[in-house]
């Protein structure tokens, strides 16, 4: 099965979420969650009406948090301000 890319527009790059870099066996996953991730998190939440599962007893983690952002349809890797919309 071939891994999962999402194009990154405008760099050239893509992101492979079954390996390389956003893999789930990196260590990077285990780390906590960093205040970036956590601002896309409070955002999406707010936006979407979501709520990221973080129990006291565990903590989230980097992995959980990227994978959650992914899930709700951000890009954790390359997350960018979007435009406003043009009828404003």
């Amino acid at each position: 099965m071939a891994a999962a890319r999402t194009a990154v527009p405008g760099r050239g790059r893509t992101l492979s979420l079954a390996s390389g870099k956003a893999g789930p066996d990196r260590r990077w996953r285990k780390r906590d969650i960093t205040a970036a991730q956590l601002f896309l998190i409070r955002t999406l939440e707010a936006l979407l009406g979501a709520t990221f599962p973080d129990p006291p007893d565990a903590p989230a983690t980097r992995g959980d948090a990227f994978d959650w952002i992914h899930a709700h349809g951000g890009n954790p890797t390359y997350w960018q301000e979007p435009p406003l919309p043009t009828n404003l």
